[in-house]
């Protein structure tokens, strides 16, 4: 999997890819770990935390996949076929949603002591990306938008939330 390649037109699987990339969270409570958290969770531990974590993703990416098929077939649209009002629909309908729900789900798990503020990062990080896709869809499609979230993913050693929808 990697970064999406923008051309006249974008291949299904490369949206997904590339879209996978965003990883874990999209916008949430106010921020993990501080006194603002939606969670009144007790902290995991570093190991419980990242399992919990990336399982989360790990659903999300799935359900990114299955329902990105069915939108794909909804519009009988094959590779090669996609336009950019196609991919901002995918974005809106599809993508945005998710980074909303896996950010929420983060939020909502009690934060390993001492990682509050990488936690809290990552969260802000796709707040943003979220945030900025429903401005513009289709600038969430680069390597650049995810560039913070990545980062933040990788210091708190996530796995599958490091890895591209």
């Amino acid at each position: 999997m990697g970064w999406l390649i923008r051309s006249k037109s974008i291949a299904p699987l490369a949206l997904v890819a590339s879209l996978l990339m965003a990883l874990l969270a999209g916008c949430g409570g106010g921020g993990a770990g501080g006194a603002d958290t939606a969670s009144n969770a007790p902290a995991l531990s570093k190991a419980e935390f990242v399992k919990q974590a990336d399982a989360i993703c790990e659903k999300a990416h799935e359900a990114v996949k299955s329902r990105f098929a069915a939108y794909q077939q909804e519009l009988g649209l094959s590779e090669g076929q996609w336009t950019p009002k196609d991919e901002e629909a995918a974005m809106t309908k599809i993508i945005i949603p998710s980074l909303q729900e896996q950010a929420k789900a983060i939020d909502q798990l009690g934060v390993p002591k001492g990682d509050e503020p990488s936690v809290a990062l990552l969260v802000k990080a796709l707040e943003e990306v979220a945030d900025e896709g429903v401005e513009d869809p289709l600038s969430i499609l680069g390597e650049e938008a995810w560039s913070n979230a990545g980062s933040a993913a990788k210091r708190l050693q996530l796995k599958v939330c490091s890895r591209p929808f």
